[in-house]
Parts: C-alpha cells; structure tokens; sequence
C-alpha cells in the first residue's frame, strides 16, 4: 500500500465520523447487501447532503456478476476489504470533500469503482494495472458507453489525480479494442464527448440562417405538441393535472428543472419597481407593480465549506404577457395539492405515518386500505359513472368526496361478516405473510378485520421504506429550513392506482406523499425514461407519442428568445440566476442574421441605406466581410465622411455575393453573371472568404478534377475536344490552387479579367459599345 492511498482512506474515515457514519459495515455475505434492518447501516449519501429527489445509498459490497470472473467461488463475489474501503472513502471524497451530489458521488464514481474491484478480484487497488483497466473498459463500453466514460472519469480524477495506485497514470488505458462490437460503442462514446464539449468549440456559420449548437435548441415538433397538449388536452390522472400545470411554468420561465421542481409555496411576490415614461412634452418618474416567480436558485453555493446542498433563494421576473398563466398555475397547483399538503404536515409534526389514530388503536383494514394503497374505490363493484366522469373533467375534492360518499353508503349496506373486496383481502394476506398481525377474522377483506396502528407503521417502517413520506426540511442559506408542506409541488408516492390500474386516486387519505424533483419533471418529458410521459399518454399521433423533449433545452430557448428581442447581457444573466454575463453565451443560439440586426448601425445609415445594404454594413462592422468594396467604404468613410460612404455602399451593397468558391464583388443589378460559378478562371471578381465550407467545396473540386487529368492523361486521344479537356482541367486546377493560396478577404486574382463584361453577348446594336468607331461608309449607297 502506498502512502497516497493509505492518506486516501484515513481521509475517507475521518469524514465518515464527522457524519457520523459506522466505517465497519455489516453486510450479508451471500448477497453483499449491507444490513438495513433492525437497524439501518446503510449510508445514505442524499440525506447526509440534503438533496432533493430520489435517495442514492451506498446499499451493497457485491461484485457486479457481469464483470466477475466466471471461475470465482460464491463466497468471494463480495468485493475484497480493500475495495470496500475504497469504495467508502471515494464516495464520502466526492460528497462532502468535493461537494458533489449524491447522485455523481455513488452512480458515477461508486459503481465504475465496482466494476474495476470486480475485475480486479484479490488485486487490491493501488496494484491495478493496465490490463485490469483495460478489460474493465472494454466489458462496460460494450453495454454502456456511458458508463465506460464514467470508469475513464473516475480513473482520471481519482487514481489518478490522487495518485493512488502504483502505475498511475492508468486513464489513458481505458480504449476500446478493435473488434465490431466495442469499435461502434467507441464511436457513440465519440459522439456523447463532441456533443458534451460542443460549447468548447467554435462555431461557425456559413449562413444567415445557421444557428449556433442548434440542437440545444427544443426539436420543433417536441415543443409544438407539448404547447397543443397543454392547452387543449384534458389530463387523465390526478397526477397529471398537477403536472400539466407545472409543465406550463417550466415552458415559460426558462428556470432549470431544480429550480421548477423545487418551487416554494408562496412563490408568487410582487414587487414595486421604478420605472421612467417619456412623453412628447415630459418625463415622469414612478412606480409598478411586477410580478416575480421567488425560486431556489440552482449553481449558486455560497458557503465553499458546507458540503450540503443548501437552498439559495432568490427571484425571476415574470413578463407581462405570461402573469395570467403563471398565477393560474400556481393557484391550480395549491388547490389540487391542499390534501396533500395536510397529510405531510401532520405526518411531519407528529413522526407519525397514521397522525389521526391513536399508537395503540384499533382500525379496520377497510378503512385503512385508501391510505395505504391510495385506492379510492377498492370494491369488488365498478364506482358510478356520472360521479367518475365529472371528478375527472374537473378534479375537484368536492367531485372526489362525493364518490368517497358513495363508497362509504356501499360499505355500510354490506353485512359486517361478509367479504367487502377481493382487492382487500389479497392486499392484506400480503402484509400477513410478511409477519403483520391482523385481529379479527383475519384477513378475509371484511369490516371487522382490524390492526393495531402502533404495530402497523412499525412494520411499514421496516418492511415499505420507499414509501414512507418525505418529510426532512431542506436548509435555506439565511439560516431558516423549508418544511415539505412548503414546498409547492407534492406529489403521491409511487401511487401506481391511477396509470398502471386505471382507478382512482384517492388523495385525502393516501398517507405516502413526495416531494417533487427535477427527476420527476425529466420524466414527465421522457428524457432517460421508459414509462409513461406527456407524450406518450397525450400524442395525436403515433409518431407524435415517441416524442421526447430535453427539460434543459427550454432554459437554452429563453435566453436565445431575450437575446434575439435586445435584451441586455446584464439583465438576461440576472434574470436567469448566472453568475456572470459570459455564460450567456452558451445559450446563444441565434442565427447569424439575427446576429447583425442587434448590431447598431448609424440613424443616417438607416436613412440612405436599403434592406441589404444595412445587412452589409453589419457585416463590414463586425469584421465578417472583407474585399474591394469594404476597402473603398473604409477609405470613403475616412476621407469623405460616413454620408458619402453610405451613399456608395448604397450604390455597390448589391456587389456582394456567396458563391461555393467564395465571394463575389459584382453587382448583378441589370443581369446575372454569363460566367456563374467560373471565379476560379482568373476572374478580377473573386474574393477569398474565411467560411471554411467553401474551403472544403475548393479542395473537393481540385481533387475530382485532378482525377479526371490523370484519367485523361492515361488515355491520349489526337483530338481537338482532348486538348481542349486537358487545357480546361489544368486551367481549373491552377485557378483553385491560387485561391487556396490567398488570404480570406483578398482578391484572388489582383489583375485578372472582368468575366462578367467578356461573357456578355453582343446580341443588338444597343450592346456593341461605342457606335462612334462602327465605319458608316458601309452603309453608303
């Protein structure tokens, strides 16, 4: 063991007992599961950090069976001591050192850690070796080119940064071997690291309509449909009609999905903001009233020392013309969540799961069957239809409580001693099974079939985990907590009554309630995900119901949307919660054109200069052209002043032309080119431009035709038509190569012929030039 790696993990253990963490853990050794029950060990990393969403455990020391050795015994597919200490302390590094989430510290580096310690086997870590990187590599690619990426991260940023093992540096060994299988998976992983790092790269357009990284951009069919589903699709779930509403939040904030999915309640402020009117006679000063969505800000920690993930609450204003949809949504989303919003509160205030029984009462599985299943109508008998369709066109509680009237009515009409619902005695005989004790006449689904509360959420405590209520506060930088009654979304948890079974959903006594994450709403969009989403359930079509539709691309939307209006950099970086105006430019994508129409141009240019003109002078302002004609505008603008300057770019603006080769500085105003597409043949025309597509047009051309020479070449014929295609192919060489051998913005032939004027046919007497030289003795009698 060397020194690093022995520092490593007494570093591991020292933050294990500032959490107060057992470093020894006991597991099975059959299954390597780390024991959970009666007491929990397991180490809950997004608890430990306060973050929000699904909870990422360090749970198990087995090796992954994929990457095991097919001759290793039973006994030894746990991962060795040495690899689990590793393991616990590159966890814990991650998290509380390094201040990443839960979700990066065990899925990103815990579980690449597993797959290198299955591999490895007896080897302990810091005796790695390439070969064990390598195979290691090559097994994740072929199932996962993510996760292979994620194994060449954790090598590269924690054995080997940290220097832990003998033979670091070991990143550079995690390549894909040369066989048919592992090449294509190389080429995705190729393909997941250009379009990762596309905002590294400079971009550029060809045209006025190109925009940059377009693809960050929402696919146009995916946004069109989720607006068409919005408003005017009816939701079908209670769960949905609460997404709905925060789907059309997210479609107008621009917010990033934590910030969505964690909304507080009060989340609507206004605020009085100065403002200045002009008139034609006077300015006046004021107030206003405007509304802001108060969010807790994403990518904004301020204290370097606290690795929690710490609330940092601030606001986004809300444009005048979406305040209407902005407040109804909100107010929906309260209304709908209110029952929910009561149960959680009492849970949380009391510790309880069941806060309205009393520990030691007696309560019928029948009326404890809503809460813990959230089945609204569990009987054997289908619930009346009128009353069914009304809740669901309105899901209104007075809707839902009038079916809970119905139920109830149902239940007491039954005799005490018979069988009230198949559904419930199934349900329960479960619970019994796994050792709940039910009084009564067991569990046949009859009223008199009770259970003791006390009893109860001590065996929901330990044997439905997931299901329990998330009620942990969230901290908030100013030192207060948010309770999960304040948050504004809540949600059932894994309440699969409505979409998987089709019934309905009771909310009043469902004891199991969530508090919404980004993980939620991304699956709402069906990014990553396999079950249902909004497209899916609500496309009206069967292409439109495979749609997906990135939640992060909305956010890039916004900022291009406030860019292409003029919005200042200033504002957009505050409004949109960044830290810095630079960042802006990451969600730029606006095209080209839309480039040079937020480029001021001069009030007297506006005046004398026509449309393409304008777009002209952006160009020439921003550095984008160059030739003759911007040469003698500068020289103009210099000399003369700007009004004369824009006069003659008014004049030749329309000798500016893209052509495949280059630019062109002809102005084809009384009639096109008789030479298009011949610059290269010594035309005095022909520019050179920086658009590296027309580099790749030149060089493509310059080869085809150069294999068309040497073909001719190969095969003389004594022909005039050969010479003649000898002589134009080499011509056509020369002439490109001179252009490949120019400086974008110069001409590529200085002194070369006027192709535009030579190619002109003299067809008529009015286009022979000067009538005065024609020798009109002629024409004498």
């Amino acid at each position: 063991m060397n020194e690093n790696y022995r520092l490593f993990i007494e570093g591991g253990k020292v933050i294990a007992q500032e959490n107060g963490l057992e470093w020894h853990l006991p597991y099975d050794p059959k299954t390597g599961k780390i024991q959970n029950k009666p007491v929990d060990f397991q180490w809950n990393i997004s608890a430990l950090r306060s973050d929000r969403g699904v909870a990422h455990k360090l749970s198990s020391f087995r090796m992954l069976n994929k990457y095991i050795d097919p001759g290793t015994a039973q006994s030894k597919q746990n991962l060795s001591d040495d690899w689990q200490d590793f393991l616990k302390a590159a966890i814990l590094d991650q998290a509380f050192r390094k201040q990443n989430k839960a979700q990066h510290s065990v899925q990103n580096i815990g579980r690449p850690i597993r797959i290198l310690g299955s591999v490895a086997g007896e080897i302990p870590p810091w005796e790695i070796t390439a070969d064990i990187v390598r195979t290691a590599y090559n097994l994740t690619i072929q199932s996962s080119p993510k996760g292979a990426m994620n194994l060449e991260m954790m090598i590269r940023t924690v054995v080997d940064i940290e220097s832990l093992a003998d033979r670091s540096p070991l990143a550079r060994f995690c390549e894909a071997n040369s066989n048919e299988k592992t090449t294509s998976a190389a080429q995705k992983v190729a393909e997941i690291k250009t379009k990762s790092n596309r905002h590294k790269q400079q971009f550029k357009r060809s045209r006025l309509t190109d925009r940059k990284n377009a693809e960050k951009l929402p696919e146009a069919r995916a946004f069109w449909e989720l607006v068409r589903i919005l408003f005017s699709e009816s939701p079908k779930f209670f769960v949905d009609a609460v997404s709905f509403e925060l789907a059309k939040i997210a479609l107008f904030a621009g917010a990033r999905a934590n910030e969505i999915a964690s909304l507080p309640y009060e989340c609507l402020r206004y605020r009085d903001v100065p403002i200045k009117k002009k008139s034609e006679d006077r300015t006046t000063f004021g107030f206003e009233r405007a509304l802001y969505l108060s969010i807790f800000a994403s990518k904004q920690k301020q204290n370097s020392s606290d690795s929690r993930t710490v609330l940092v609450r601030t606001a986004m204003a809300v444009p005048i013309d979406q305040e209407v949809i902005i407040k109804e949504a909100v107010e929906r989303i309260k209304y709908l969540t209110e029952p929910m919003r009561n149960t959680i509160k009492r849970q949380r205030e009391k510790n309880r799961i069941f806060p309205q029984y009393e520990p030691n009462q007696l309560v019928s599985i029948i009326d404890l069957h809503p809460a813990l299943t959230g089945n609204l109508w569990f009987l054997d008998d289908d619930p009346p239809l009128a009353l069914t369709k009304k809740y669901r066109s309105s899901w209104s509680h007075e809707d839902r409580r009038a079916l809970i009237t119905a139920r109830t009515s149902i239940i007491d009409a039954i005799s005490s001693q018979r069988t009230v619902s198949r559904k419930v005695r199934d349900f329960w005989y479960k619970y019994k099974r796994l050792g709940l004790n039910l009084q009564g006449n067991g569990s046949n689904g009859s009223k008199v079939t009770t259970v003791n509360i006390g009893e109860l959420e001590n065996f929901l405590k330990m044997n439905a985990v997931s299901k329990q209520s998330d009620v942990a506060p969230f901290p908030i930088t100013d030192g207060s907590i948010l309770q999960p009654e304040d948050n504004l979304v809540l949600l059932p948890k894994r309440a699969m009554i409505e979409g998987r079974d089709g019934n309905i959903l009771d909310i009043d006594a469902y004891a199991s309630i969530g508090v919404y994450n980004a993980q939620d709403l991304s699956n709402w969009f069906s990014v990553g995900h396999t079950g249902n989403s909004i497209f899916s359930t609500y496309g009206d079509t069967p292409h439109n119901r495979n749609l997906r539709l990135n939640t992060h691309s909305l956010r890039h939307l916004k900022t291009t949307e406030l860019l292409r209006y003029g919005v200042s950099d200033a504002a957009i970086a505050k409004h949109q919660n960044r830290k810095d105006i630079r960042q802006n430019q990451d969600y730029d994508h606006r095209s080209l054109l839309e480039d040079l129409e937020n480029i001021d141009i001069p009030d007297d240019a506006l005046d004398i200069l026509p449309e393409k003109a304008q777009t002209t002078l952006r160009l020439i302002l921003t550095g984008r052209a160059r030739g003759p004609i911007v040469e003698r505008f500068i020289k103009i603008r210099e000399t003369e002043g700007e009004a004369v300057a824009f006069e003659y770019l008014a004049a030749e603006a329309d000798g500016f032309h893209v052509t495949p080769f280059g630019y062109c500085l002809k102005n084809f105003m009384i009639s096109s080119c008789p030479k298009h597409l011949q610059c290269v043949k010594n035309c005095g025309h022909f520019a050179r431009s920086d658009n590296p597509a027309h580099d790749s047009y030149i060089i493509r051309t310059r080869e085809r035709t150069q294999i068309a020479l040497d073909m001719l070449r190969q095969n003389p014929m004594p022909t005039i038509g050969y010479h003649n295609q000898i002589k134009h192919a080499e011509e056509l060489i020369e002439g490109l190569d001179a252009a490949l051998a120019t400086k974008p913005g110069d001409k590529v032939f200085p002194n070369g012929k006027d192709l535009y004027e030579d190619g002109r046919v003299q067809s008529s007497l009015l286009d022979m030039g000067d009538t005065s030289k024609i020798n009109l003795e002629l024409f004498d009698d």
